[in-house]
């Protein structure tokens, strides 16, 4: 298993009197099968290719009338190869293994390699076959190639995420180990349904298998692993190897794996990357050596580059529509254009947030009315159908507009492009000591917990995800967190004005930055 997001730090023991654990016996009727696995990668296998192709297509001019009919076969030969490369490729990235691609930024970094590979093979294999592609020609269709490979991706992320909080699509998985650890696999799996996983039972000892786990059946003792995960209808099982004595841990993953059970052992570690995870064998036995995370200078000085450069450039290209937004706020209640906020940025100091107004004037004054229905846990607040919000707002949070003033803050100083949600000082004064560790890196307009979680209401997700980057920080994950922004912006913003223009008034989603 995977513990590149989760922190034991993060989950408080419940004590062993308020909790009630029964032993229930297994119905293979309500855990859900994991059904068209085949299926879902077929589909995107199929996807990848259509995006590839037309990326290609597109970039070497099969459609195009001005394309010398004598070099159209030969195009389309190349361009085929280009579609098999990219599709070869991408499953040497690991991309159609759920695991992998679940991480959105891994996925769109991983992409982003894949589609510059492609460009250079096409400008080897066109000089191999003696077509003239040029330079730029290549170019333009790795640019093309990464983006609609992200996008075709994105919409099967959404469905497949839709389905999976319906229960389907998961695989059934039984927890082995009754201790702190095992309790933080099963919460984790509980606050992402997005992963895939749905946890039947947990095997264990009973006094030890009853920390947190509420509503998870106890199937039995560790050495009946095989047998209580056949008879509960699973197939995967997470280990938690610290809740398991080492010899008994080796004679169950060899029985679980003997099994055909897929095996998903924790290395115990949480909130590290697996990129600085190198597997290492001493005398041939498996250990990992851990990569320092280091933020050099370098990094800093590329990092604030990176927010001055794209900060004044969107900037300049964001004031017609801040213009425009401007007037239609006025238009619609004469009230100020900007809403200014305080929020908690770097190591501690206050500064003002600024935004394009989207509610009534006094909503904060109304704000207190409204908390019994927030629809998050922890001290975050977010209501879907919040009655404060103004009809020119909603727009403007579907497409994120409201955000284009930070720009300014992000100039300033006081906010980078990305990193963590800046928090309201009434949040920092709940937050966990660990928590607090975000104050030491500017907050951003947008970060990784937006683009990997934003709709999940689990605040230990919002834990995980803020921590996660701070301690994993590299000017490439912030390079795939602003592409993802980006496409998802351009997403919910293509639904929203689909929403006006059919007179549809379902909620949309809310700005980046709640």
């Amino acid at each position: 298993m995977s513990a590149e997001v989760t922190s034991s730090a993060f989950t408080a023991p419940v004590p062993l009197a308020e909790v009630e654990v029964t032993e229930v016996a297994p119905d293979r009727s309500t855990a859900p099968a994991r059904r068209g696995s085949a299926g879902l990668r077929r589909l995107l296998v199929a996807l990848d290719t259509v995006a590839a192709a037309t990326a290609w297509g597109v970039a070497l001019g099969l459609a195009s009338p001005s394309t010398p009919p004598a070099g159209l076969a030969l195009r389309a030969w190349v361009v085929l190869a280009a579609t098999l490369a990219t599709v070869a490729l991408v499953a040497s990235q690991r991309l159609y293994l759920a695991r992998v691609s679940s991480v959105k930024a891994v996925e769109t970094a991983r992409l982003a390699r894949v589609s510059a590979l492609t460009g250079l093979l096409v400008l080897g294999f066109a000089r191999a076959v003696d077509l003239t592609v040029s330079v730029p020609e290549g170019a333009v269709g790795a640019a093309l190639s990464f983006a609609l490979l992200a996008a075709v991706r994105g919409g099967y992320r959404s469905y497949l995420n839709a389905q999976r909080r319906r229960g389907r699509f998961s695989r059934p998985v039984v927890i082995v180990g009754g201790n702190e650890e095992a309790d933080d696999l099963c919460r984790l799996l509980l606050d992402h349904p997005e992963v895939g996983f749905h946890v039947v039972g947990v095997v264990g000892r009973l006094g030890r298998a009853r920390r947190g786990l509420r509503d998870v059946p106890w199937l039995g003792e560790v050495p009946d692993a095989v047998e209580a995960i056949r008879l509960a209808g699973a197939n995967g099982a997470l280990v938690a190897a610290s809740a398991v004595p080492s010899y008994e841990l080796n004679a169950v993953v060899r029985q679980l794996l003997a099994a055909g059970v897929h095996v998903h052992l924790s290395s115990g570690l949480r909130g590290i990357a697996t990129s600085r995870l190198l597997a290492q064998a001493f005398a041939h036995e498996p250990l990992f050596y851990l990569e320092p995370a280091t933020l050099s200078p370098v990094q800093r000085r590329v990092k604030r580059t990176m927010d001055l450069g794209l900060g004044g450039v969107g900037l300049v290209l964001a004031a017609p529509v801040l213009a425009a937004a401007a007037v239609a706020i006025r238009l619609t209640d004469s009230g100020p254009v900007l809403f200014g906020q305080r929020r908690v940025g770097r190591d501690g100091r206050v500064f003002t947030c600024w935004k394009l107004r989207t509610m009534v004037v006094d909503a904060e004054q109304r704000l207190v009315r409204l908390r019994a229905g927030n629809e998050r846990h922890g001290p975050l607040f977010k209501l879907e159908r919040d009655p404060r919000v103004t009809r020119v707002g909603r727009l403007l949070r579907a497409t994120s507009l409201d955000e284009l003033p930070q720009l300014f803050n992000v100039l300033r100083g006081e906010m980078s492009l990305v990193g963590p949600r800046p928090a309201l000082p009434e949040e920092v004064e709940q937050f966990h000591d660990s928590l607090r560790e975000r104050l030491r890196v500017l907050p951003g307009i947008t970060g990784l917990w937006q683009v990997e979680a934003r709709d999940n209401p689990s605040f230990r997700a919002y834990q995980r995800l803020d921590i996660f980057y701070i301690e994993n920080w590299s000017v490439l994950l912030d390079a795939a967190i602003l592409f993802a922004t980006v496409t998802g912006v351009v997403g919910r913003g293509l639904v929203s004005v689909r929403r006006h223009l059919t007179g549809d008034r379902d909620p949309v989603t809310p700005a980046v930055i709640d």
